[in-house]
């Protein structure tokens, strides 16, 4: 891949991507951008690819430095280069790995990508890790969050609820959704997403939520404890007598701990092709000792 030395870009040269996945910029986030800005100018570059169409610059990377410039009416842009024009597969798998290299964007948004890659290629799910340098269960894990309903997200955007809790979240939906039939999908989520926040669920009781919920006992208490929003999560673990809450949560955050981990380890070292194997393989067990 061909990437030129920094150099400035008329703005009205650049086109944003409309097949950008990340259509949500945080208010706040794009406010503090813009003092900076004024302070300093443009100090990262963007990543365009030229040849897109005429003398046109197609934007890869730097689409809220884009609009902060329009906003501001600064005519020119510092920028790196890439010769164009690519490939759709090509300019997708560059535009996900600078993201995940400043890490601005959301799960959902990464979710969305990560879908948009799979739709566009037909891989599978091992491919698309490949390729995006992920963990089979990552993908699979992300992909799952595409399928909340559009309200669920936005109450998840405005929230802030991070990866781990959401790959529950599905999951608890799902069950909630065969338990309460008299109840649409968007009006589970919703209470669902206030309990965690009112009540401060971790990870792990989410988790644990799912297998409480995926049992075959307890369905007017597990019923009351999605309807009733005063019902604490302590008091569902103890109408239905579970006993060992404590002990399973912490099983449950230590596992997730040791993902975590995992992940970081290979984003951080350079790892030979065994080591990452190896890792590959650990990670899978996690997942699956988490699904029983």
């Amino acid at each position: 891949m061909n990437i030129t030395n920094v150099q400035l870009i008329s703005i009205d040269k650049i086109c944003p991507d409309l097949e950008q996945p990340r259509q949500n910029f945080n208010k706040i986030e794009m406010s503090r951008l813009r003092e900076s800005v004024l302070k300093q100018g443009i100090l990262t570059p963007l990543l365009l690819e030229n040849n897109y169409e005429k003398d046109k610059y197609l934007i890869l990377d730097g689409e809220r430095r884009y609009r902060t410039a329009l906003a501001l009416n600064i005519k020119e842009a510092p920028a790196k280069i890439i010769i164009g024009p690519l490939k759709a597969i090509d300019r997708m798998i560059i535009r996900f790995h600078a993201q995940e290299q400043h890490s601005k964007w959301s799960p959902l948004d990464k979710a969305k990508a990560i879908r948009e890659f799979k739709n566009m290629t037909g891989y599978s799910l091992s491919e698309i890790a490949k390729r995006l340098n992920m963990f089979v269960p990552k993908v699979h894990g992300f992909l799952s969050l595409t399928e909340f309903t559009e309200k669920g997200q936005r109450l998840i955007e405005k929230s802030k609820i991070q990866f781990t809790y959401l790959v529950f979240l599905v999951r608890v939906v799902k069950r909630y959704q065969i338990l309460c039939k008299n109840m649409i999908r968007e009006e589970i989520e919703e209470k669902l997403i206030n309990k965690i926040l009112e009540q401060n669920l971790s990870a792990a009781d989410i988790n644990l939520l799912s297998k409480i919920v995926s049992s075959l006992h307890n369905e007017d208490v597990k019923s009351r404890y999605l309807k009733d929003s005063k019902m604490t999560f302590k008091e569902l673990c103890k109408e239905i007598g579970l006993k060992e809450e404590q002990k399973m949560n912490h099983f449950y955050n230590v596992l997730i701990d040791f993902e975590k981990i995992l992940d970081s380890l290979q984003k951080k070292y350079f790892l030979k092709k065994e080591d990452k194997i190896r890792l590959k393989n650990i990670s899978i067990k996690l997942h699956e000792t988490l699904e029983k």
